[in-house]
C-alpha cells in the first residue's frame, strides 16, 4: 500500500508501504523505479499458491474468503498477490454501489513483496483488475484501508494503518468511511471482529471457528454448560475496547460507465490524507 508520512515538521511525504514475513517496509519516491522489462507477468493462480505467500508476508496473517487470486510474477518468482473475494455479507455491494449482491468482489488482500520497485504497485492493480474483468461478470471491486495503527502491548507494529493511496492512484471512488463501531483489541495487537462476537453469543454457523479464535487470543475457553454471553462477559476485561470510526471504502469500477454511475452516486469527497491516520487507544 502507498501512505503519507509527516516529518517533525509536519512536511508530508509519499511512500510505498510493503510487508515481507508480517514486517513493515517503507519504499522512499527516491527508491529505485518500477520497470517492466518483459519479466513481469500477472495471472490467475490456485489458492494453495496465493494462501501461504499471503499467510506469511501480509501484515495480518490470514487468507479471507477467495472467489479469485492474481499474481505477480518476476520470472519463476510469486513476488505478489491480489486477493478477490466475496464481501462479509451480502448487503455491502447493494449498499455501496447500489448494484446486485453478485455484481462486485472485494478486494480483500494485496500483497507485493519489498524487491518490486516503486510503483509497482499501480501497474499491478491495473493488470489484476484487468484478469477480474476477463474472467468475472462484475461491475466493481468495492476494496477497504483501514487508517488504524495497532500495537502490540510490547510496542510491536501489528497494523501500520493506511489510507489507501494505491486506490487514489488507481482512480478509486471515495466513498467516505465505513459504520464506526466499538472493537475489541486483544494484547497481541489483534482487533477481534464484531460479527465473530455475535456469532459466538448467538451460536449461530461459524461459531465454532470464531470461539477457537478468541480462545487462541485470551487463552480462556468456555466453561462446560456456560452461556456464550456469560464466558463472553467473563474475557471481556481481557481485552481494550476502543472506537473505530469506520474504514475507508474505495470502489474500483469496471468501466467508465459504471465510474459515472458511482460518480452519482457518491459525490465527489476529497481523497484523504495522513490527517486520518491514528493509533488504536
Amino acid at each position: 500500500m502507498s501512505c503519507i508520512a509527516r516529518s517533525p515538521h509536519q512536511l508530508t511525504f509519499a511512500f510505498e508501504q510493503r510487508w515481507a514475513a508480517g514486517r513493515e517496509w517503507r519504499l522512499p519516491p527516491g527508491r529505485e523505479l518500477f520497470y517492466d522489462d518483459g519479466s513481469f507477468s500477472v495471472d490467475i493462480i490456485k489458492p494453495k499458491l496465493g494462501k501461504p505467500f499471503v499467510v506469511e508476508h501480509h501484515y495480518a496473517h490470514t487468507w479471507p474468503s477467495s472467489v479469485l487470486a492474481v499474481g505477480l510474477w518476476c520470472g519463476s518468482e510469486l513476488v505478489g498477490v491480489a486477493n478477490f473475494g466475496n464481501p462479509a455479507n451480502e448487503a455491502v455491494i447493494p449498499h455501496w454501489t447500489g448494484y446486485g449482491p453478485r455484481d462486485g468482489l472485494e478486494l480483500n488482500r494485496f500483497t507485493l513483496l519489498p524487491s518490486v520497485g516503486y510503483g509497482g504497485e499501480s501497474w499491478f492493480i491495473r493488470r489484476a483488475m484487468a484478469v477480474v474483468h476477463q474472467s468475472r461478470s462484475i461491475k466493481a471491486v468495492i476494496s477497504y484501508a483501514d487508517p488504524v495503527q495497532r500495537r502490540s502491548v510490547h510496542g510491536e507494529i501489528i497494523a501500520p494503518g493506511h489510507i489507501g493511496t494505491i486506490y487514489q492512484a488507481s482512480g478509486a471512488v471515495f466513498c467516505g468511511r465505513g459504520a464506526e463501531r466499538v472493537k475489541w483489541l486483544a494484547p497481541n495487537g489483534t482487533i477481534v471482529d464484531g460479527r465473530a462476537l455475535s456469532k459466538i453469543s448467538t451460536q449461530e454457523c461459524g461459531h465454532d471457528y470464531a470461539e477457537r479464535y478468541l480462545v487462541g487470543l485470551c487463552g480462556e475457553e468456555r466453561r462446560f454448560g456456560e452461556d456464550p454471553r456469560d464466558y463472553l462477559a467473563r474475557v471481556a476485561p481481557l481485552f481494550k475496547r476502543f472506537k473505530h470510526k469506520g474504514c475507508l471504502v474505495y470502489l474500483l469500477p469496471m468501466d467508465r460507465v459504471v465510474r459515472r454511475e458511482l460518480r452519482r452516486r457518491h459525490p465527489s469527497l476529497p481523497y484523504p490524507k495522513g490527517e486520518v491516520l491514528e493509533r488504536a487507544a
